[in-house]
């Protein structure tokens, strides 16, 4: 007869204490930090800093013209429709504040930034994010044949008068805001007209046009192949 089985139950071996184990008492010892340890983190951090400082750079540039851009684009349209609201006139640099489409001779005088003013959310936008207060935009003035110029201060422009709106330049990035702004070559020795800032922006500017799109251009692509300061092409 087959009688009952005791399951089997492997042994394991007796529990050491820790006196035995040899672990009691014994704490692992701190690591003191070396002198030369911190200048090697000094010089690690040092190098990984200086690598990433130009990218930063260069990050924070672009923000900047891209803000500049949008600024530049609000500014623009303002001006479009402060001219739809007078007849198409298209504001000067000076503006008659009772009567703005006319010439500032005939009465009060406000600067073109205070009669589009009104056209625009935030007066803030009149100053260009990588300058300081003092600084932002302007009108074109180029006194050649058939320009944007301030046409004697008396004549008027019309929208209508425009040949290509949209490669036409009507306002660009100055030194002085509120005044005129002209190409390098301006012959013009006033203080109220400065020639353009055409490296704001990573050896660029912010243009904003007669049609009321803003774009950023190298200062040679506003000569060639056309030239974007006049109405007309150059004799």
């Amino acid at each position: 007869m087959g009688g009952c089985h005791e399951p089997f139950m492997p042994r394991l071996p007796p529990r050491q204490s820790g006196r035995e184990s040899g672990r009691v008492g014994k704490t692992p010892k701190p690591r003191l930090i070396r002198p030369i340890d911190l200048l090697a983190a000094g010089v690690i951090a040092g190098v990984t800093l200086a690598a990433l400082l130009p990218a930063l750079s260069r990050c924070r540039a672009q923000v900047h013209r891209r803000v500049c851009l949008s600024h530049v684009e609000q500014i623009t349209r303002a001006c479009l429709a402060y001219a739809h609201d007078w007849d198409d006139t298209c504001p000067l640099r000076l503006c008659d504040v009772k009567r703005p489409g006319n010439p500032p001779r005939w009465g009060k005088r406000v600067n073109w930034d205070q009669a589009v003013g009104p056209y625009v959310a935030d007066p803030r936008i009149f100053k260009c994010p990588s300058v300081d207060a003092t600084t932002g935009y302007s009108i074109n003035c180029e006194r050649n044949i058939g320009s944007i110029c301030c046409r004697g201060e008396a004549d008027l422009l019309r929208l209508e008068d425009v040949p290509d709106p949209a490669a036409t330049i009507w306002l660009a990035e100055a030194t002085m805001s509120r005044h005129r702004v002209c190409p390098l070559d301006h012959p013009s020795t006033s203080k109220y007209c400065k020639a353009v800032e055409h490296t704001r922006h990573l050896g660029g500017a912010n243009y904003g046009f007669l049609d009321g799109h803003a774009k950023w251009l190298r200062y040679s692509e506003t000569l060639a192949p056309a030239n974007l300061w006049t109405l007309e092409a150059d004799d």
